[in-house]
């Protein structure tokens, strides 16, 4: 697959400079030479791009491409016009750019992006006599991969500073520089003082992680489609591929189908020793990320050759026999627990990976719990209690000794996830940011059109590493009067949730909120991926609002809002929207014809016709037939919704095809029980009746010539007995303690 370039609607618009321009296919050539790796440098210094492309000469050409600057007053006219449109500086905070930003520039005299080839003062020391020579497209080819990647490049090659901008007119994020920058892992790591480090050994406890639910559908929807730091298709396709992968891998670990050596296979023809009682550990890690495992025997007098090594230590950890591990050191208790409290996640593909810059200048993924997730969040604090200080340990730049650390359980489950996933995921994985996200490689990004990438990452998983606010968005749907669904969204104050909810409306209009405006904006923003109306919505002033028709509706309930929920929206719905009805096959059973004049088997008490069970209510199959042909999407049935999708309607007829095959036991167990397949089922006046003979033990008087006295076991078996040979059943009792011979005596008397 070819590799692209311009994969935003800006970085193409970069591009459009070259539209209808074609000096003898210089500028097909010029991407040609863009993929091939020709140029070999690029810098924006100013307003001036500098990069060096190599051609058929030994040395490099020197391209220089200046863009024409804004004057300070041209940038106080379009910051005084961009501020009066919240959404558009939000969008912006999270890496990307409003396609208004054009239209609000244009009217303002501003050429945001170059309309032709000649708005550029290009040139190039190549012998060609065409501007633009296929030396300068290349480097606007990969100069567009840099502004794919971060907006702000737009602003600043017109020699304009946004960040700087916004701060002069008061407009920041509570961490403004930690949500566009990507961090070091330096100032990631918060390491403990000596008086703060505990040297108490926690109490050993289990930690419960039957809590944790399957989110990975809607932790995968808050990712946007398409992310602009791959060239090569789509990679959030790859990346849903192989988290789903490591998910069903670990499942099958848990159903015993995988064994521990699947998950962590030997990689010495050493055998992996079992860990002893008397094994202390600690794992060790620096600013490059690199980890290494230290024990020692706490037994003097035997301290053992025990080596295990981060390859080697999670198997051993796998085969501890749990009802022995209260015997083990608290590390070694707090790494199993660990361990698996890593697999769990996997399980359920609650799981984020975040970009760090590392001490050597190297950018490298950690995969971490998703705390936005509140069960993860729950879990992982109670993982934290029961591990020791001195378990994990991190080595600061520069510094000679180690030193313990906060949320020492969420690193050491980043490690474990590290190496699970590092395991788990394809070995078909060669691209560099595949290898990247998966195979715990390490990239500079040092090269040609990829100083940006890293900031890319960060943007597209930003979703997953979104910080609590003062304000928590509120999302309300309504029924439309003109059918459908109204939202509405609004936010409400966390520290006094008893007060009534602000608008959206307001948030964008009030002076009231003009610091709090666009960290409450971030939320809304980052769900635009998903709910593409809503930058629209924003940019109107959310007054009116969003409708949607039954069938347009359907991703939103089904999709968007259990993704919101994860990122702590709060939803109100009606109650006919509380839970949608799914159909489900069901019968209505008749009493055979003739049987109540007796009958020697089951088969001979039921008939039956098939219908739908919507909910508790049972209609025929052509009466939801109709109400699927009269309605798109979501159909109103009595007060409720019913969804219906082909997978459904394909489960509903293989029901269908398989009535005719049901047992006489089967239909007898839907009589009594009243559902087949925990779906309700229908019965008919006559069939309760039978029902209820074929149920109610009643007493039967004894003969008048019987001169016997019988047992109550006796009597009730004689009732028994003639119950059913009234209604034409037969009978068949075990000679036991007399009672056969008893109720045969009796027989012999009627």
């Amino acid at each position: 697959m070819a590799e692209r370039f311009g994969k935003t609607w800006w970085g193409n618009e970069w591009l459009r400079s070259l539209t209808h321009i074609d000096y003898d296919n210089r500028i097909p050539r010029g991407a040609t030479y863009a993929r091939k790796g020709n140029v070999k440098d690029i810098k924006l210094n100013g307003n001036i791009i500098k990069a060096k492309v190599a051609g058929s000469r030994v040395t490099p050409y020197k391209v220089n491409i200046t863009i024409p600057p804004f004057s300070p007053e041209q940038i106080d006219t379009l910051m005084n016009e961009l501020i009066k449109h919240p959404g558009i500086i939000s969008r912006l905070l999270n890496r990307e750019l409003a396609p208004e930003v054009m239209s609000i520039a244009r009217n303002c005299g501003l050429k945001i992006f170059p309309e032709r080839w000649t708005d550029l003062d290009m040139q190039c020391n190549c012998p060609d006599w065409a501007v633009p020579c296929k030396h300068l497209a290349a480097v606007i080819y990969m100069f567009s991969r840099e502004i794919d990647n971060n907006p702000f490049i737009v602003f600043s090659m017109h020699n304009m500073d946004m960040m700087e901008e916004l701060k002069k007119r008061g407009i920041t994020t509570e961490n403004s520089n930690s949500d566009v920058e990507v961090q070091n892992i330096n100032d990631i790591v918060r390491t403990k003082k000596e008086k703060e480090v505990s040297n108490e050994q926690p109490v050993f406890k289990r930690i419960d992680f039957s809590r944790l639910k399957d989110k990975s559908e809607a932790l995968l929807m808050l990712l946007p489609e398409n992310p602009p730091f791959s060239a090569n298709g789509d990679f959030k396709e790859r990346y849903t591929a192989e988290v789903l992968r490591v998910k069903k891998n670990v499942q099958r670990f848990f159903s015993r189908k995988l064994d521990a050596s699947g998950l962590f296979p030997q990689t010495s023809v050493l055998p992996v020793n079992d860990i002893n009682a008397d094994r202390e550990f600690s794992l060790h890690f620096d600013g490059n990320l690199e980890w290494t495992v230290a024990n020692v025997c706490r037994n003097a007098k035997s301290p053992g050759i025990d080596t295990f090594n981060t390859n080697s230590l999670p198997l051993a950890l796998l085969r501890i026999n749990p009802d022995f591990l209260p015997d083990y050191h608290p590390s070694v208790i707090a790494l199993n627990q660990t361990l698996l409290c890593a697999l769990h996640l996997l399980s359920k593909g609650a799981v984020a990976p975040q970009i760090l810059l590392l001490s050597d200048k190297e950018y490298a993924v950690r995969w971490m719990p998703a705390y936005i997730d509140r069960q993860v969040s729950e879990i992982m604090s109670s993982l934290e209690d029961i591990i020791p200080d001195g378990l994990v340990r991190f080595r600061p730049e520069g510094r000679k000794l180690d030193k313990c650390i906060y949320n020492k359980g969420e690193w050491a489950v980043s490690f474990f996830l590290g190496k699970l996933i590092n395991r788990l995921t394809s070995d078909s994985l060669k691209l560099p940011i595949e290898t990247l996200f998966f195979k715990g490689e390490h990239i500079p990004f040092a090269g040609v059109g990829e100083k940006e990438t890293p900031g890319g990452i960060k943007s597209w998983v930003a979703s997953y590493t979104l910080t609590e606010s003062d304000y928590r968005p509120v999302i309300y749907v309504d029924e439309s009067d003109n059918g459908g669904f109204d939202i509405h969204f609004g936010v409400e104050y966390r520290h006094k949730p008893e007060q009534d909810i602000i608008a959206l409306s307001d948030i964008l209009s009030s002076h009231e909120y003009d610091k709090e405006r666009f960290s409450i904006l971030r939320c809304f923003t980052l769900m635009t991926g998903m709910m593409k109306d809503l930058n629209g919505h924003i940019a109107d002033g959310a007054k009116k609002a969003l409708h949607y028709t039954n069938e347009t509706f359907l991703p939103v309930i089904l999709q968007i809002i259990p993704a919101v929920r994860i990122l702590d929206f709060k939803v109100f719905m009606p109650k006919s929207l509380q839970e949608l009805i799914r159909p489900k096959a069901s019968i209505s059973l008749n009493r055979k014809s003739g049987s109540e004049k007796g009958f020697l088997s089951l088969a001979d008490l039921f008939t039956f016709n098939w219908e739908v069970a919507l909910g508790d209510e049972i209609v025929s199959m052509e009466e939801f037939m109709r109400l699927q042909k009269n309605a798109g999407g979501l159909i109103k049935f009595k007060q409720k919704y019913i969804y219906t999708d082909a997978d459904t309607l394909e489960k509903l007829h293989e029901a269908f095809l398989k009535f005719d095959k049901l047992t006489p036991s089967q239909l007898l167990q839907a009589a009594l029980t009243e559902e087949y397949n925990s779906a309700p089922i229908r019965l008919t006046d006559e069939v309760r009746q039978l029902i209820k003979e074929l149920t109610e033990q009643e007493s039967v008087p004894l003969p008048e010539g019987l001169n016997a006295q019988l047992r109550p076991y006796q009597e009730r078996g004689f009732s028994w007995m003639y119950h059913n040979m009234r209604i034409g059943f037969g009978s068949v009792l075990a000679d036991d303690m007399g009672l056969g011979k008893t109720l045969q005596a009796i027989t012999l008397i009627l």
